[in-house]
């Protein structure tokens, strides 16, 4: 199979793992008999645990089913960032997914012929991050958000927000967010973000173009009433990718069925959760604008914290 050309869907690579088995199967000999997964926790924003863990299951039963695994199913815990680098440095997982703000971390264990990314991100070139007025208020540019409020949708589509916004700053000699911005708050519901700029009650806030768009067509009136004081590059905020010890015929075997699971009812309720349509691979390259965002603004913070020491 030529993995360049696989499709596959987001939940179904976003399956928490663990040093234990996530899924063990008696199959023919010569075949691979597990298939380990790690979802980083940094992707369960607003979302429960115990349903992510619920939706988990009732996806790995329905892919082993098709795929002829006799399954011994065990559910596994969720991975901070941290115990998701330490297993993938041990070799216990065949692939994981992550926000890129992890990816220097993970890639010297990511297999570089391809990554997975959100399906739209691959035709539309990834997330927009909008920082955005009132028309009629006072922040016209982003020079006029000295020490006025910014509220932060926070999601695992913004994680690469705050590494923008001290690039956006600093490139314009502003300095950094804390110091030039007043208070900086952050909130997972999009409409507790957006709604209260547009009625007036804070300054502005920082979205994605995606969810302003779906917001503005529920509500016109928010388009003409909110002006765009800012944007970015197109970033991609969520990756998977195999491990570069994954065996081949491991996900040889697995992929064409999590490929053809669209429409499959086991499917919808993890498909729900995660609020997404499906995955294409990629080369690792397209992630490259992404990770240079996020290690320029770590040496924006190395030196100022230098610059800060006595």
């Amino acid at each position: 199979m030529n993995r360049r050309s696989a499709v596959a869907t987001l939940p179904a690579l976003c399956i928490g793992g663990s040093w234990r088995l996530l899924f063990g199967a008696a199959v023919s000999s010569g075949n691979p008999s597990r298939l380990r997964f790690g979802l980083s926790t940094n992707l369960l924003t607003d979302v429960n645990d115990n349903d992510a863990r619920a939706a988990m299951t009732v996806w790995a039963e329905t892919l082993t089913k098709r795929a002829g695994l006799e399954i011994r199913y065990a559910p596994t815990v969720l991975l901070s960032p941290e115990k998701l680098v330490e297993a993938a440095r041990a070799g216990a997982l065949d692939a994981f997914a992550a926000s890129t703000v992890e990816y220097q971390d993970l890639a010297p264990f990511i297999d570089p012929s391809v990554v997975v990314v959100d399906e739209p991100y691959a035709a539309s070139g990834g997330e927009e991050y909008l920082i955005l007025a009132h028309e009629s208020g006072a922040v016209s540019d982003l020079a006029s958000l000295r020490n006025r409020p910014l509220s932060l949708y926070k999601h695992p589509t913004t994680c690469l927000a705050p590494a923008w916004l001290d690039t956006l700053l600093a490139a314009a000699k502003l300095g950094l967010p804390e110091t030039f911005l007043g208070a900086i708050s952050a909130n997972a519901k999009l409409s507790r973000v957006v709604l209260p700029v547009y009625f007036r009650q804070t300054e502005a806030c920082l979205v994605t173009r995606r969810g302003f768009t779906t917001m503005c067509e529920m509500n016109p009136q928010l388009a003409k009433s909110l002006r765009v004081i800012a944007s970015s590059p197109r970033l991609l905020p969520v990756f998977m990718a195999f491990h570069r010890s994954c065996e081949p015929a491991l996900e040889a075997r697995v992929l064409p069925v999590m490929l053809n699971m669209r429409g499959d009812a086991g499917a919808k309720q993890i498909f729900a959760l995660f609020q997404t349509q499906g995955l294409v691979t990629l080369d690792i390259s397209i992630l490259r604008r992404s990770a240079e965002t996020v290690s320029a603004a770590a040496r924006l913070r190395r030196g100022a914290r230098k610059v800060e020491a006595p």
